[in-house]
């Protein structure tokens, strides 16, 4: 009976280990995308943020966005108060700081910013080509996720036609 329990338990363990997203950072996604390219899901969050950690914690651990995610995606996460430089479509982008310990990286507020405003987490869906497809401020639950990423998958489509 033990046997069979610790069977159970490992195969739970294992099992919820292997849902998650495997993130890469920018400094591997040109070389990724040169050996195979594919549509970029960029998850722009902060620390503090707590809608950004349920994404993170519920949405990024679902089974079905997981499993879309690791077959068609190249997943980055990008926490925009970092302070490391990041080079993306031939730009250094670096961290801006705005006092009192606050501040914010260049390339969260290039990708993040919708009419005027930066807000956190922001999702941004780019082609293989880095061109964008779909971007959203805000929490997104698993269902709203999947269906941004099918949005941006006919947005491609509908480009590849014209």
């Amino acid at each position: 009976m033990r046997r069979l329990l610790f069977c159970i338990l490992c195969f739970a363990f294992s099992n919820s280990l292997a849902q998650q997203v495997d993130w890469i950072g920018f400094e591997k996604l040109q070389e990724s995308l040169r050996k195979q390219p594919r549509p970029v899901l960029i998850f722009v969050h902060t620390s503090w943020c707590r809608f950004c950690a349920m994404q993170l914690e519920n949405t990024f651990t679902d089974k079905d966005v997981v499993n879309e995610i690791q077959s068609a995606y190249y997943a980055v996460s990008l926490d925009a108060e970092q302070k490391d430089d990041v080079s993306f479509l031939k730009k250094r982008y670096r961290y801006k700081p705005a006092g009192s310990g606050s501040g914010y990286h260049e390339l969260a507020e290039f990708l993040g910013r919708k009419d005027g405003t930066l807000a956190f987490p922001t999702t941004v869906i780019l082609s293989a080509s880095l061109q964008p497809l779909g971007q959203f401020q805000g929490f997104l639950n698993a269902s709203n996720l999947l269906q941004l990423m099918e949005n941006a998958r006919i947005t491609e489509l509908n480009d590849v036609i014209k």
